[in-house]
């Protein structure tokens, strides 16, 4: 999670396979708020979780995945010329 010496997170957004307490404490060691689910085998699980910035993450990578669908990501138009 290093991003260089004059940025300073406000969240960190991941999927379920970063849920561990390491990476949760290296979230809030650095100063952002962890928004990650939890697994359904995890066993501290954790008492808030940002439901509404992990959904803006999902509606994002779900606009990624609808312009690969359909061919009209800018690397596909540069791949045509």
């Amino acid at each position: 999670m290093d991003l260089g010496p004059d940025v300073t997170p406000r969240a960190m957004v991941a999927d379920k396979g970063y849920d561990s307490q390491a990476d949760q404490a290296a979230a809030r060691g650095r100063g952002a708020v962890p928004a990650i689910p939890y697994r359904s085998n995890t066993v501290h699980i954790p008492e808030a979780f940002g439901k509404k910035r992990y959904r803006g993450r999902a509606r994002i990578e779900q606009g990624v995945g609808k312009l690969k669908r359909f061919n009209a990501s800018p690397y596909a138009v540069r791949r045509r010329s």
